[in-house]
């Protein structure tokens, strides 16, 4: 029983001695590091959002600036219209960048690292992005914390995708049609119907009871309007419309010509 007790003791002590030795470590090395090592960022449909990235330092003595060198280690990205040019930037420089730095100024000892999505309406897997420390200014400072894994030394970032696929039937039912100075900016309502392969059919156009044919492109999540006539002397047509897949809204520019021309953009969201 005593040999059991005193190996106990001495297993419990090895253990104490061993956390102690790591949060002195920790504690009183001289080292820079990322704070936390992951995080995640909802990447945006027409908007950007950021992810701030925090690098700290470990030191005796703080009282100069401290540049911090890092790059994107790896990243990795999958779906339409998914690379490196199109997803975020690091720091306002893109991942074609080989490193950029950041500044921990004296007498303080974190700066922080901003990772900025860049804003889409395709529907992608989520990605991930590796940013690493390769450099720092000043001597007797290691990267990442001690010992020989380098804990510390990568921020792995991932960016939430937030867009939905893009099926027809998203865009049809009936609708709620602002057109800007008419009928004081009150909506009207519109039903779409399906049509042909990634067609939909309006069956209120400028709220006259005018059936016309919107093409969606999944490819680009747009919409547009081919060149057709309506009411005998009239014809219309537009480009660059916006899709938005989740919500199935539409916002659609237009110019009709014939006796009362009119350029404008119907926007049209779900009843």
């Amino acid at each position: 029983m005593k040999n059991k007790l005193y190996l106990l003791g001495v297993l419990f002590i090895l253990a104490a001695c061993e956390q102690d030795f790591t949060e002195l470590q920790y504690k009183d090395g001289s080292y820079v590091t990322f704070n936390t090592p992951t995080g995640s960022v909802s990447e945006g449909n027409t908007s950007t959002n950021t992810l701030s990235v925090v690098v700290s330092r470990n030191s005796p003595d703080i009282t100069k600036d401290l540049t911090v060198t890092f790059g994107v280690a790896s990243a990795t990205f999958e779906g339409t219209g998914a690379d490196a040019s199109t997803t975020f930037t690091v720091a306002g420089v893109g991942t074609g960048a080989t490193s950029t730095t950041v500044v921990i100024p004296a007498n303080k000892t974190t700066a922080t690292v901003m990772l900025t999505t860049k804003a889409n309406v395709f529907s992608e897997k989520n990605r991930t992005i590796q940013i690493a420390i390769t450099a720092i200014s000043e001597g007797g400072l290691q990267i990442g914390y001690p010992g020989p894994s380098g804990i510390g030394k990568v921020f792995t970032a991932t960016i939430v995708d937030d867009d939905c696929a893009f099926v027809t039937s998203k865009f049809t039912g009936a609708y709620n049609c602002v057109e800007p100075g008419y009928n004081n900016n009150n909506p009207y309502t519109v039903t779409f119907t399906s049509n042909a392969a990634n067609t939909i059919i309006a069956d209120n156009f400028w709220d006259s009871n005018i059936a016309i044919v919107y093409d969606l492109d999944p490819l680009t999540n747009t919409v547009s309007i081919a060149p057709q006539a309506f009411g005998g002397s009239y014809s219309v047509s537009g480009t660059g419309g916006t899709l938005e897949t989740c919500t199935g809204k539409m916002i659609a520019p237009y110019v009709v010509t014939g006796p009362n021309p009119d350029t404008n953009t119907h926007t049209y969201t779900r009843k």
